[in-house]
């Protein structure tokens, strides 16, 4: 049999291939053929995501794809063109969302086997926040509407305010938000309209999955009240595991969970006074040889810590977890194995570690550069799946350290495009201040805190929800958010001047009273010039700098960081992208802040990698 087109193929065969088309190629390829129509439609229709920034469109010249981008149908706002300067305002940008939410209904309406393909639908933005949001709420309410009676797997209303006035309870949902203890009640059969939480029927339920709040107050109240109060033997495969409390009560939460049957794991665990010992604790709460099945697994430091040595501590606490678990489950003669990976850090909003010196900075980037990869290959066989790595917020948590931000800012990648953008980003640092909340005054802004604030943009760029945890960035696309180089982390904003770079107060000496005292600038012209910093600077122009700093972390991971090779040391190893005895690359997808890479080998053993959106 000669196959001519796509058409010869197998139904089966041919709907595979559509699941790696992006949003565009679905339309165009169901507009070409009858055949390809009903197809191209069930996938368009089956899982809709709306939401106010534009998506990250991966490079089309690339060698290896990550397909992220066709992983829902996006109703957003308009893309934003970066080689024009073009960006678009929040209300532009809800104008058109409402739009095509119209245009949305009347397809349903118009053809209403459209609303049998529909499988889930995420609204992950609060639109409240922007204003103008009752177009936009109306036209979310009639597609509610029209979906009532119709089997979902999920209708996740990311916003508080915005489920308040959506009410999806005509839709059979396999997976459902719980506010209030009416809803709660009502998940079982019998639905009993009292105030007090009916135990009975969500003993009758059977959970695949408890996501609860990330408040720490919420998310014990119902763990000490509900889970442990009722001695629950809980079989889900997928759980936020809070471990916030004393050890006496993360005890009984850790027994109720049934291990083997975890898949899915959040782990959420630390404290305020940075004590390491008590992670340790913690962790050792965790059975990690009846985590036979875990194949996703996330982690988040809970409190801030606000010094180097306690964050590599954590983190070695950390990794040394994933080793243990790694090892168990090359022991297991189960097929199961960890594939999934994120560590998330909470860091200090002065975007400053007091024992950030260069080479405590050095002996963390070893930590994520060398010693992870090298754990999680350590007991893992070369035909074993690969494991997707999130750090979400790697590059703020490296920027807390101010050495090598300057250095990084006036001495880094020396390519035509971070020439030109790095010396912006100087220049914007020569004009600006921000607020210090212990002086109570402005001061001369920092490369640490200009750094750490593109680091929190970029980190927006995955999905931010505590009911989707950090187990779900693989299955939303990237999120073209933008920064106007004024907003920040620490809430106020960047303070613009003409042309000062001085605070003769700075000098001076501290002041009894900063905030009386008149600020004197040396250098001011006479007239205040226009700010020139704005979105349409960062847009995808800042993104690629930092992902070019990023790229020596790459190589490091990958085996490919040869350093000098003319040194006359020829008897020793160079580091030539290959497998090693040590290291072998076992990595598929890494996201670093946002910034993310794919890697791979080339057909003679080389690694390589990409960066598929910041190119």
């Amino acid at each position: 049999m000669v196959l001519s087109s796509l058409m010869d193929l197998p139904p089966a065969v041919r709907n595979n291939v559509l699941q790696f088309l992006p949003q565009q190629a679905l339309i165009n390829l169901a507009s070409t053929n009858y055949v390809f129509y009903k197809p191209c439609m069930q996938r368009l229709y089956e899982k809709i995501l709306i939401q106010k920034d534009p998506i990250l469109k991966s490079d089309p010249t690339g060698r290896k794809n990550d397909f992220s981008d066709g992983n829902h149908t996006v109703i957003y706002g308009l893309s934003h063109q970066s080689s024009k300067g073009k960006v678009w305002s929040d209300s532009a940008q809800l104008k058109m969302i409402n739009a095509r939410l119209s245009v949305l209904n009347s397809s349903l309406s118009i053809n209403t086997e459209l609303l049998g393909f529909i499988r889930e639908i995420h609204i992950l933005d609060d639109f409240n926040k922007f204003g103008h949001d009752h177009a936009i709420v109306e036209n979310l309410t009639k597609l509610v509407v029209q979906l009532k009676g119709y089997q979902l797997d999920k209708f996740f209303i990311g916003s508080v305010k915005l489920r308040k006035k959506i009410d999806v309870s005509g839709i059979k949902l396999k997976s459902v938000v719980v506010d209030t203890v009416e809803q709660f009640n009502a998940l079982g059969m019998d639905y009993l309209p009292v105030e007090k939480l009916n135990i009975h029927n969500f003993k009758k339920l059977e959970l695949e999955s408890l996501i609860l709040p990330s408040e720490e107050r919420s998310y014990w109240n119902f763990a000490k009240e509900i889970i442990i109060a009722h001695n629950f033997n809980l079989k889900v495969a997928t759980f936020k595991l809070m471990l916030t409390e004393g050890i006496d009560v993360c005890v009984q939460l850790v027994k109720s969970l049934y291990w083997p049957h975890v898949k899915n794991l959040e782990i959420i665990l630390g404290n305020e006074e940075e004590d390491s010992d008590l992670v340790i604790d913690l962790l050792n709460l965790i059975p990690t040889e009846y985590c036979i099945h875990l194949e996703k697994l996330s982690i988040i430091q809970y409190g801030v810590y606000t010094t180097h040595k306690s964050n590599e501590i954590f983190d070695m606490n950390i990794i040394n977890f994933i080793d243990n678990l790694v090892q168990f489950q090359s022991q297991s003669i189960t097929k199961s194995k960890l594939r999934y990976i994120s560590i998330k850090h909470n860091l200090p909003g002065t975007a400053n570690f007091d024992d950030g010196f260069e080479g405590n900075y050095l002996r963390r980037y070893k930590l994520f550069g060398h010693v992870l990869p090298k754990i999680l290959v350590s007991h893992r066989d070369e035909e074993q799946s690969k494991i997707n790595l999130f750090l979400p917020n790697l590059f703020q948590s490296f920027a807390c350290y101010d050495q090598p931000m300057n250095t990084m800012l006036w001495n880094g990648c020396k390519c035509q495009h971070c020439e030109e953008y790095l010396g912006k980003l100087d220049h914007f640092l020569m004009y600006h201040k921000y607020y210090n909340f212990r002086l109570k005054s402005y001061r001369d802004l920092n490369s640490s805190l200009i750094m750490f604030t593109i680091g929190h943009f970029l980190s927006q760029r995955l999905p931010e929800n505590e009911l989707l945890t950090g187990l779900c960035y693989l299955h939303f696309p990237l999120r073209n958010v933008l920064w106007n180089f004024h907003d920040n982390a620490i809430k106020v904003p960047f303070r613009c001047y003409d042309i000062q770079i001085v605070d003769q107060g700075e000098y001076d000496g501290e002041k009894d009273d900063l905030e009386e005292e008149e600020d004197v600038f040396h250098d001011a012209q006479d007239e205040i010039s226009h700010c020139t910093y704005n979105s349409a600077v960062y847009n995808r122009n800042i993104p690629i700098c930092i992902s070019h700093y990023l790229d020596d972390l790459v190589l490091k991971l990958i085996n490919l960081n040869r350093g000098n090779a003319e040194s006359d040391d020829l008897g020793g190893e160079f580091n030539d992208g290959g497998d090693s005895d040590d290291l072998k690359l076992n990595i598929n997808k890494l996201s670093l802040n946002g910034i993310s890479f794919t890697l791979d080998k080339e057909l003679n053993g080389t690694h390589f990698f990409e960066d598929l959106y910041d190119y």
